[in-house]
C-alpha cells in the first residue's frame, strides 16, 4: 500500500527561505502537507512525477488582486492560478463586498465598477449575495469550491458604508465615537471569524462611477488609527494600504487636488488627509499606524517612473526609516511595466487630471455629450503636461509618443492604425489631444488605443527596487482592469525576466520574494516555504521553457453576461500543487479544486 499521496522525484529544490541554496531531492506529500523532503525517498505514492530538470518551489502569493468577485464563479483566480500562484489575499485597496445590507447592494458595487474596471454587469450576475456579514461572507467562500487558497482582509469602504450610510460615509470626514466603536466592533468580529488584517486605500486620484468620493478618501485618519488598534489584539493579520499619487511642485495657482483640497462643485470641504497631503506628515501617520497594529503593513506601490526618476528612492529610504523606527512596513512593487489596451467608451485612467475625470465618467452616451460641450476640452487641455510624476496616462498626456492607436473600427480611418498620438497630430493638423478625441468620437469612442509604459522601463532602477529587502513584486491586479491589463502574468514574468535572463538575483532570493517574504506579511504561517508538515503548495517548472503561450494578450469571454477580458496563459510550469492536489499540468487545468478559505485563527501558535 502506498505511504504517500504524491511523490516529486529528482527536482531542484528551491525552499522560498532565501537562506538555503538550492538542492537536488525528493518531496512526499501526504493530506495535503509536506510529509517528508529527503535526497531520496524510498516509500511509494499514489501517485508519482519525475522532476528531473525542473525546479521544485513553493507556489507564488499574490497579495494584491481583487478576486473577491471572481472567485464565484472562477476557482482558479485567473490569471493567477494560471501562472504558478496558489494563494490569494482578497479584499485589498479597501474595496469588496462585505458587510453590506441587503439594501446598499448596489452601492456597494457601485463603489468600484469604475475604480476597479469591473463591468457592473458581471457583479450583477456574479454576485449571490447570500451573506450580509464579514463572517458571512467568509462563510459562503468557504462552501464554494477553490482551486487557490484564499486570505480575506476587511475592505474599508464597505465597512464604514455599513455604519454610517451611503451620503454620510462618502461626505462626512469624522465619524462619531459610537460610529468608531462600531467599526472597530466589526473588525474584531471579521478578526474572530478569521480574517487577516483590514485595507483601505487613500490616493484621491481614483473615481467611482457618479464622479465623487468614496468613503475610504474622506475618512479621518483617527478612524484608521483604531482599527489599527484592534489588530493588535490578535498577533496575526497585516493592513493593506494604497498610498497617494507622488508628490510634485504645484504650478501657480492650481489647486492641490493630491493634498486633499475637493474639486469644485463637489459639495465636499476637505483638509489635506493622510495618504496624499504633501510632507513629511502622511509618512509619518503610515509609521504611527502600523505601530499602533504590531502587525506588518503593506503599501502600494515603489516604481521607477520616467516623469519623476528619483522618486522611487525617496521611497525606498522611506521604507528604512520606517524600519529604523520599529514598524514592519513593506512595499508592493511590480516587475511587469503596465501597457493598457483600452477604449475611451469606458477606460478610467485619466483621473490623475483633474479636469478630464468628468467627462469619462458615465455611458458611452453620456461621455460623448460632455465631449462635445464647449469648454470642456480647453479645460481639459490645461492639464496636459501639468500633472507629470503622477504617473498612468497623466504622464502620457506629456508625451504623447507614448500612446498609440491599436485598431480603428471604420475603414476610413485606417491610415491611422499604429500611429503614435503625436504622428497623428501631425497627419491631422491638430493638438494632440483633439486629435486622439477626434478620432475616437467620430467612431462612438470605440477606437482602440494603448499606450507604452512610462513606469518600470530602466531595468537598473527595477533591479534595484525588487532587490531591496523591504520590498515584494506580489502584485497582480488581478480580477479588477480585466479589459484593459495582464499584471497577473507576474510570477513567471519576475522569474523569467529579471531572475533568469537578467539574473538579477538568485532563484533562492527570488522564491522568497514570492512566497516565503509574502507569506510572512500577510501571516499565512503554514505556508510559503518547503518545510515537513507545512501545506504542500508547490510549483514545478522548467526554467529554461518559462514564459507566456500567447506572443501577445488575447481576448476572453468567459465573465457573466460574456464580457471580455484580456488574458494571458504561462508556459513551462509542469505541475501546479494546491494543497497537495494538481490543479494544472502544464496548462491544462485538471478540474480539480483543493484550494481553502484560509483562517488567521488557524495561523497562531502553531
Amino acid at each position: 500500500m502506498a505511504e504517500y499521496d504524491l511523490i516529486i522525484r529528482n527536482g531542484t529544490i528551491v525552499d522560498g527561505t532565501g537562506g538555503i541554496p538550492a538542492y537536488r531531492g525528493d518531496v512526499a506529500i501526504k493530506q495535503g502537507k509536506i510529509a517528508m523532503i529527503s535526497g531520496r525517498i524510498k516509500a511509494s505514492a499514489q501517485k508519482e512525477v519525475d522532476a528531473t530538470g525542473c525546479i521544485v518551489a513553493p507556489g507564488a502569493i499574490d497579495l494584491h488582486n481583487h478576486y473577491d468577485l471572481q472567485l464565484n464563479w472562477d476557482p482558479y483566480a485567473t490569471m493567477s492560478g494560471w501562472h504558478g500562484v496558489t494563494t490569494v489575499a482578497i479584499g485589498q485597496c479597501g474595496f469588496g463586498f462585505a458587510p453590506c445590507k441587503p439594501k446598499d447592494q448596489e452601492a456597494a458595487m457601485r463603489l468600484l465598477t469604475r475604480i476597479e474596471a469591473i463591468p457592473l454587469n458581471t457583479m450583477q450576475l456574479g454576485l449571490s449575495w447570500d451573506w450580509e456579514s464579514f463572517p458571512q461572507w467568509m462563510d459562503s467562500l468557504a462552501k464554494r469550491p477553490l482551486g487557490v487558497n484564499v486570505g480575506a482582509l476587511v475592505p474599508f469602504n464597505p465597512l464604514r458604508l455599513y455604519v454610517m450610510g451611503i451620503e454620510e460615509s462618502r461626505e462626512r470626514m469624522s465619524a462619531t465615537e459610537a460610529e468608531t466603536r462600531q467599526m472597530q466592533a466589526l473588525v474584531h468580529e471579521a478578526m474572530k471569524a478569521g480574517a487577516f488584517g483590514w485595507s483601505s486605500m487613500k490616493t484621491l486620484i481614483n473615481r467611482p462611477d457618479d464622479g465623487r468620493f468614496i468613503p475610504s478618501q474622506v475618512a479621518s485618519n483617527e478612524e484608521y488609527l483604531a482599527l489599527a488598534q484592534v489588530l493588535s489584539e490578535f498577533g496575526v493579520g497585516s493592513i493593506g494600504w494604497t498610498r497617494g499619487a507622488a508628490e510634485r511642485p504645484l504650478p501657480p495657482g492650481e489647486p492641490d487636488l493630491l493634498g486633499g483640497a475637493a474639486p469644485t462643485g463637489s459639495g465636499i470641504q476637505m483638509d489635506p488627509v493622510e495618504g496624499d497631503a504633501p510632507g513629511k506628515g502622511r509618512e509619518d501617520f503610515l509609521i504611527e499606524m502600523c505601530l499602533a497594529s504590531g502587525r506588518p503593513l503593506q503599501w502600494g506601490a515603489v516604481s521607477q517612473s520616467e516623469a519623476a526618476p528619483g522618486r522611487y528612492k525617496e521611497q525606498l529610504a522611506f521604507l528604512e526609516r520606517a524600519h529604523a523606527e520599529g514598524a514592519w512596513m513593506y512595499a508592493q512593487s511590480s516587475s511587469t511595466a503596465a501597457s493598457p489596451v483600452f477604449e475611451l467608451a469606458e477606460y478610467n485612467g485619466f483621473d490623475a487630471m483633474p479636469n478630464w475625470i468628468d467627462p469619462f465618467v458615465g455611458t458611452p452616451e453620456e461621455r460623448i455629450a460632455k465631449l462635445n460641450t464647449p469648454g470642456v476640452r480647453d479645460r481639459m487641455r490645461q492639464d496636459v503636461g501639468a500633472w507629470t510624476g503622477t504617473g498612468g496616462t497623466a504622464d502620457v498626456a506629456s508625451n504623447w509618443t507614448k500612446m498609440r492607436v491599436v485598431e480603428v473600427r471604420h475603414p476610413r480611418n485606417y491610415e491611422y492604425e499604429g500611429l503614435t498620438i503625436e504622428e497623428l497630430a501631425k497627419v491631422t493638423g491638430k493638438h494632440p489631444m483633439d486629435a486622439m478625441l477626434d478620432l475616437a468620437l467620430d467612431e462612438d469612442l470605440r477606437t482602440e488605443f494603448s499606450t507604452d509604459p512610462t513606469n518600470g522601463t530602466d531595468p537598473q532602477a527595477v533591479a534595484e527596487i525588487l532587490n531591496h529587502p523591504y520590498i515584494h513584486p506580489c502584485v497582480s491586479d488581478g480580477g479588477a482592469h480585466v479589459r484593459y491589463l495582464t499584471l497577473g502574468t507576474w510570477p513567471v514574468n519576475f522569474l523569467a525576466l529579471w531572475a533568469r535572463d537578467r539574473q538579477i538575483m538568485s532563484p533562492e532570493k527570488a522564491h522568497y520574494k514570492i512566497s516565503g517574504l509574502p507569506a510572512w506579511i500577510a501571516g499565512f504561517t503554514d505556508r510559503g516555504i518547503l518545510r515537513e508538515g507545512y501545506a504542500a503548495d508547490i510549483i514545478v517548472y522548467e526554467l529554461e521553457k518559462l514564459g507566456f503561450l500567447y506572443d501577445s494578450p488575447v481576448y476572453a469571454t468567459d465573465f457573466p453576461g460574456e464580457e471580455r477580458r484580456l488574458i494571458q496563459k504561462a508556459k513551462g510550469i509542469r505541475y501546479t500543487i494546491v494543497n497537495g492536489g494538481i490543479t494544472f499540468e502544464d496548462s491544462d487545468c485538471t478540474n480539480t479544486t483543493p484550494g481553502k478559505l484560509l483562517r488567521s485563527y488557524d495561523m497562531v501558535n502553531r
